[in-house]
């Protein structure tokens, strides 16, 4: 057997892999990463959060109780802040990725009783800790 033409077939394959990986990237990259399963929207009196195709959960800035921020280590390349929300209803945690987060936290940190310092020490903090942000914001 001719060891040329095994050779040229190797070479004919790699190459038509390469290209067939050039353009699956390329497909990926245009799309952008996918949208975060939980996503957070503001509303005239609150928040509403949804969570993949769920109903959303609507709160009340009035009914929060407490904000907690949770540190965890496995950062930054995964969820590493968290915010737990206490309200009338009950409780619930946000990570810090989800969908909408900006608006949100512009929003909280503006509410009565928000611990700037203690959101400050939070979001640089790179171990396992909690903060308590927010007590008692409008109640």
């Amino acid at each position: 057997m001719n060891w040329d033409w095994l050779a040229l077939i190797g070479v004919g394959l790699a190459v038509v892999f390469l290209v067939a990986m050039v353009r699956i990237s390329a497909s990926r990259s245009r799309k952008g990463p996918p949208p975060h399963p939980v996503q957070v929207s503001l509303t005239d009196s609150g928040f509403a959060v949804s969570i993949e195709r769920g109903p959303p959960l609507m709160i009340r800035w009035l009914d929060i109780q407490k904000v907690t921020i949770i540190m965890t280590d496995e950062g930054p390349w995964v969820d590493d802040l968290f915010f737990h929300i206490i309200h009338a209803g009950g409780d619930l945690t946000l990570p810090d990725e989800a969908g909408g987060m900006p608006d949100f936290v512009e929003k909280l940190v503006k509410l009565p009783g928000f611990d700037m310092d203690a959101y400050t020490q939070a979001i640089r903090s790179t171990q396992n800790n909690t903060f308590v942000v927010c007590l008692n914001t409008l109640t």
